[in-house]
């Protein structure tokens, strides 16, 4: 108070003692309140250790427009341990559970672990009876934020928004339509899995399981324009050898690009 500060006169001091009878104004709760700050802990800091103790999961959306394959939003799952992102894209939020089965499946085969806590937001998809019901059978511990309190899901937040933010800029930079914004998400999501962070700078999220040095010459300009070569099966006599193409990004399991033929 000013007056125990002394800095202002025509107050009655109060001791230190009768602080806790101080009472609390209800236009000032009302009007000024904020939340408090929450403490700071660094996303760059790696708390598990191993793969898949810690995992956490965000949604993203309804984008506009629906992408070429009708998506609306963009489910993530990152490993704590290893920072590597899984990237879904989902027509609807009824998908997540099944989409975290699938990721859950996938993820405990490659990397040998089982997911022992999953961290959320507390929406409606997160906190359905199924959901939980899932993550109790299969042992996994469920944290979900606090209502209104997006912070509390950090790291996941920030990976999302570090995923819109190159997908934007890729599309924008090579002029692509913006119903490519899900290749464009996905591809973002290949490069960081294959780039050091500040969690981890001497390794990529790719490496840390493997131990080897992540190449990157196979990488190429999003959306540029390119041509592929027709195999003979696919052309008479007479036909070109060649099909133009726009680059749109990576397949996860074969050796391969994602090209759109602009000529079909």
């Amino acid at each position: 108070m000013f007056a125990m500060s002394k800095v202002c006169g025509g107050l009655p001091a109060l001791d230190h003692e009768y602080d806790h009878m101080i009472a609390v104004c209800g236009g000032c709760a009302e009007r000024k309140m904020t939340t408090s700050p929450f403490a700071r802990k660094s996303g760059s800091e790696v708390k598990t250790r191993h793969p898949l103790q810690g995992v956490h999961t965000d949604l993203m959306g309804p984008m506009k427009p629906k992408s070429k394959g009708g998506a609306l939003y963009v489910l993530t799952f990152i490993d704590d341990y290893r920072r590597f992102v899984y990237v879904y894209l989902l027509i609807s939020k009824a998908q997540v559970l099944d989409r975290f089965r699938e990721f859950k499946a996938l993820a405990e085969t490659q990397t040998g672990y089982k997911v022992k806590c999953l961290r959320s937001e507390n929406g409606g998809e997160y906190t359905s009876k199924r959901f939980n019901q899932f993550c109790a059978l299969s042992g996994i511990v469920h944290q979900t934020s606090a209502p209104y309190s997006p912070q509390q899901n950090g790291l996941a937040e920030r990976m999302n928004r570090t995923l819109a933010e190159m997908a934007r800029s890729m599309m924008h930079y090579m002029e692509v339509d913006r119903q490519w914004w899900g290749e464009a998400v996905m591809t973002a999501a290949h490069i960081v899995n294959r780039i050091p962070n500040s969690a981890r700078r001497d390794k990529t999220p790719v490496g840390v399981l493997t131990g080897e040095q992540t190449s990157l010459e196979y990488l190429r300009v999003f959306g540029s324009s390119g041509y592929v070569h027709l195999d003979k099966s696919k052309r008479t006599k007479w036909d070109t050898k060649t099909r133009r193409c726009i680059f749109l990004g990576y397949t996860e399991n074969s050796k391969a690009y994602r090209v759109w033929d602009v000529e079909d």
